[in-house]
């Protein structure tokens, strides 16, 4: 169980240098749709290390004697990371369905394309 709590803890350092990165890259002017797409790519890989380690851990813990408070403990650390990642991966959701918006509506006259490129500022910063 202690090898695999280590290796939980720098899967964590790892999943937070990687969303501290995602999210430099998300407000970036100018954008870098490339850029933004592999520090996505590279957080998504981290969470879904560090999910499965603590999935490992959480049955270790179920089929150990530590009581169920304790294990509320861990368990409360672990949902806070599970949250960062929905908020994150929502956020670049929403960041895909606005570019594609402002794509498609690139045939509107140009004071609206503006305004479409203003909104999606304000909603990254």
């Amino acid at each position: 169980m202690d090898i695999l709590k280590k290796s939980r803890t720098i899967a964590r350092s790892h999943f937070t240098k990687a969303k501290n990165v995602f999210q430099t890259k998300m407000e970036t002017t100018p954008f870098q749709a490339d850029e933004v797409k592999i520090a996505y790519e590279y957080l998504s890989e981290k969470a879904e290390k560090l999910f499965s380690l603590d999935e490992s851990i959480y049955e270790k813990l179920i089929a150990s004697d530590m009581s169920a408070e304790d294990i509320e403990v861990e368990e409360t650390t672990t949902e806070n990371y599970r949250l960062d990642w929905l908020r994150l991966k929502s956020k670049y959701d929403t960041h895909l369905l606005l570019t594609k918006s402002h794509v498609e509506s690139s045939s509107l006259p140009r004071r609206y394309r503006i305004k479409a490129q203003i909104c999606l500022y304000l909603y990254m910063v």
